[in-house]
């Protein structure tokens, strides 16, 4: 298959205004009335930028049995969003390898923390050196809420993403590498 031609600005000679050129190409940036630039992977999904000054980022999450909260989540008030994102989040971790989840979110989402099929074992070690045979669930489906810096109106994006992901079961909720890495077409994320 060969690849897409690199779209580019051009003015035709005799005519007035810009074009796309060559036809066929495909833009994935876009700028509204105000100035605002929405860019859009390959494949055709919104792209969310993110910066962040705090050493710690939270994303909200969800199970996919809580398709109601995740379809009507821009219609429920701003005081129910805020507590949800207060005690349903997990760290963006770029040093953890795999995504970890405490056994009670676990719950929260649908899934049994105590179940023997479908799982494997993993030797991980704790902050005073024991080495802990620890569990580690495969498949588990969940949905992340991506939020965008504000735009020049201060209007933000928020998509819900489904992930699909081995989890670590832990007592802290940790978004791991394994996560994150199924995140790169959708989110960019840059610490200052």
């Amino acid at each position: 298959m060969p690849p897409k031609p690199t779209c580019k600005v051009v003015k035709r000679e005799g005519q007035r205004g810009a074009r796309i050129d060559p036809k066929g190409c495909k833009v994935r940036t876009t700028k509204d009335a105000q100035g605002n630039k929405k860019k859009e992977n390959k494949q055709g999904q919104q792209k969310i930028k993110r910066t962040t000054t705090k050493t710690d980022m939270r994303l909200a999450f969800a199970g996919s049995s809580q398709r109601h909260l995740i379809a009507n989540w821009n219609n429920r008030p701003q005081n129910f969003r805020s507590n949800y994102k207060r005690n349903h989040n997990m760290v963006y971790d770029t040093g953890a390898n795999i995504t970890s989840m405490t056994p009670a979110t676990l719950q929260h989402i649908g899934y049994n923390p105590n179940r023997t099929t479908n799982v494997y074992h993993v030797n991980s070690g704790d902050a005073s050196g024991n080495v802990i045979r620890r569990k580690v669930l495969r498949d588990v489906n969940y949905h992340l809420l991506l939020k965008s810096d504000k735009d020049t109106s201060g209007n933000r994006t928020r998509q819900w993403v489904k992930i699909t992901t081995d989890v670590l079961v832990m007592p802290s909720n940790l978004l791991g590498v394994n996560s994150i890495k199924l995140l790169k077409s959708r989110f960019k994320v840059k610490f200052k």
